[in-house]
C-alpha cells in the first residue's frame, strides 16, 4: 500500500480530480468513498487557500504543512479504498505498481 500512497502523492491533483469526478458514479453511495471524497475536498480547500495566499505573497509555513498533511491524509484514504477495489485503479497506476 505504501507504493500506492507514493504514486498518489506524485499524482495528487490528478487523483483528487478523479475522485471528485466520480461523485456521479454509483460509488457515491459507499460510505468509504464519501470519506475519501471529503478528504479530497479538504485537500482542495487547503490548496486553494494556499494558492490564494501565495498570490498575495502571504503563504506561511503553517499553511504549507496543512496542505501537505491534507494531501497525505487523502492519499492514505484513497489508497486504502483502492486496495479494497483494485479494479478501480487507473491503468498507468497499475503499471507503475507492477500490477500488470
Amino acid at each position: 500500500m505504501d507504493r500506492l500512497i507514493e504514486e498518489c502523492l506524485k499524482r495528487l491533483d490528478e487523483c483528487v480530480h478523479e475522485v471528485r469526478g466520480a461523485w456521479d458514479s454509483p460509488a457515491r453511495s459507499d460510505p468509504e468513498f464519501r470519506d475519501v471524497l471529503d478528504k479530497a475536498d479538504t485537500y482542495n480547500n487547503a490548496k486553494q487557500t494556499a494558492d490564494n495566499l501565495r498570490e498575495l505573497n502571504a503563504l506561511t509555513e503553517q499553511m504549507r504543512v496543512r496542505v501537505n498533511a491534507a494531501g497525505e491524509t487523502f492519499c492514505k484514504a484513497y489508497a486504502a479504498f483502492l486496495m479494497k477495489r483494485p479494479s478501480l485503479l487507473k491503468p498507468q497506476i497499475r503499471h507503475a505498481l507492477g500490477l500488470e
